[in-house]
């Protein structure tokens, strides 16, 4: 997709009738002081594109201290790369908007668009944001990091390779299936499905059109607690989820292996005894254990066949 942001130079421009302060400049990058209408705040919006999902909270927050007069300069900038685009900001400038006044407001002009990878990590800005991928996406992405490498503190270039090598049988699935319940449709099972669907099409042959059919649709009957027309592994996930021993206390890297063995096209017709049950804690066990009943997929089985793929 081709973004079309304002020309900075013209930004800079309107800024000039604006600033309280003469402008400062340092290392190509310049800043400028000013008192920020909702009009130049639109302009500035223009720019704003592939950012954070708005928060209504935060633009309310904002907007009602810049009515009441109590907002104040900070020394942390809008930023503006050089090709126009808007970096950081959106809440502040939506909040003068939504005000309906000026508000003082620092701005740095002349930024690396690379920089956005880089704002605001500590506490919002998630690597989905930063890398401009589905936030489900990027959610497979790091569990399959995860799994391949056992590290949890993962880069965002780990992350950007795998999901550009799954988005697109992550697309088939969601497409085939966009469900937003947490119980067959969390990340362990997109994972589980996902590996099944690039290891059907590596392999390729006359059984790929009916296998990926099948792990489509028992994913399906599984996020949607379809038992009727589920294989008889899924049937009896259905069943163990709503006799209430299946989650949430199930840990993920088990939760993965089970579902893997649930869309296999090799286990057509195969039952199972119940998947997984899980206990509460007491004084011996601590929450969130889980106890597995009929073990899935071994996890350097699943390593194996990433591996295989990727």
């Amino acid at each position: 997709m081709t973004y079309v942001y304002p020309s900075m130079y013209d930004l800079m421009d309107a800024a000039s009738q604006l600033h309280t302060v003469d402008a400062l400049s340092k290392n190509a990058l310049t800043y400028v002081a000013i008192d920020c209408t909702p009009e130049y705040a639109a302009l500035l919006l223009k720019g704003n594109q592939r950012n954070r999902k708005l928060s209504a909270a935060n633009v309310h927050k904002y907007a009602s201290d810049i009515a009441k007069g109590q907002w104040g300069a900070t020394v942390e900038p809008i930023i503006v790369a050089s090709t126009g685009r808007l970096l950081n900001g959106q809440h502040r400038l939506h909040a003068v908007i939504k005000a309906n006044t000026t508000a003082p407001l620092t701005l740095c002009f002349g930024a690396d668009e690379e920089m956005f990878k880089h704002l605001d990590r500590g506490t919002l800005r998630t690597a989905a944001t930063a890398l401009n991928i589905a936030k489900k996406v990027s959610e497979v992405a790091r569990f399959i990091v995860e799994l391949e490498t056992g590290v949890k503190n993962i880069p965002d270039s780990a992350i950007e390779a795998v999901a550009a090598r799954i988005t697109p049988a992550h697309t088939t699935l969601t497409d085939y299936c966009n469900n937003s319940s947490k119980a067959g449709n969390s990340a362990p099972y997109r994972v589980a499905a996902v590996l099944h669907l690039l290891r059907i099409a590596k392999a390729g042959g006359p059984r790929e059109a009916a296998d990926t059919a099948y792990v489509l649709h028992n994913y399906r009957c599984g996020a949607l607690k379809h038992s009727a027309d589920a294989c008889p592994m899924v049937r009896t996930y259905i069943e163990t989820l709503a006799a209430g021993t299946f989650g949430p206390y199930a840990k993920k890297r088990l939760t993965v292996s089970v579902a893997y063995d649930m869309y296999n096209p090799a286990n057509r017709g195969r039952a199972s005894g119940r998947l997984m049950v899980t206990h509460k804690a007491d004084s011996t066990h601590h929450a969130g254990l889980g106890r597995v009943i009929a073990p899935g997929t071994d996890l350097a089985a699943l390593r194996a066949i990433w591996a295989a793929v990727k």
